[in-house]
């Protein structure tokens, strides 16, 4: 809101949230840190930053520490599809 108190529509940092939410769900899928900040619209560092989370002092000398936003993918390596190969005596296990 303004000094008038109307609603003009600027809300900081709510552009930014959904950006980090939407770059939690593309590396949780799978996709590249690179990728996904190119799709978001981030630099390649800032997702780097989200995607790690950090701690930082603030004014005051205090730490303040930011989460990760997603650190792996959501569906784990060993319950991905995999190919099957035949056995070395040719039967297929």
């Amino acid at each position: 809101m303004d000094v008038r108190g109307w609603d003009t529509g600027h809300h900081p940092g709510v552009a930014l949230t959904e950006k980090r939410e939407q770059f939690a769900r593309l590396i949780g899928q799978g996709v590249s840190n690179s990728e996904a900040c190119r799709l978001v619209g981030i630099n390649r560092k800032t997702g780097t930053r989200w995607r790690f989370g950090r701690t930082i002092a603030n004014t005051a000398g205090e730490p303040v520490h930011y989460p990760p936003a997603a650190t792996e993918p959501s569906t784990p390596l060993d319950t991905r599809p995999r190919l099957v190969l035949p056995h070395p005596d040719g039967c297929w296990k």
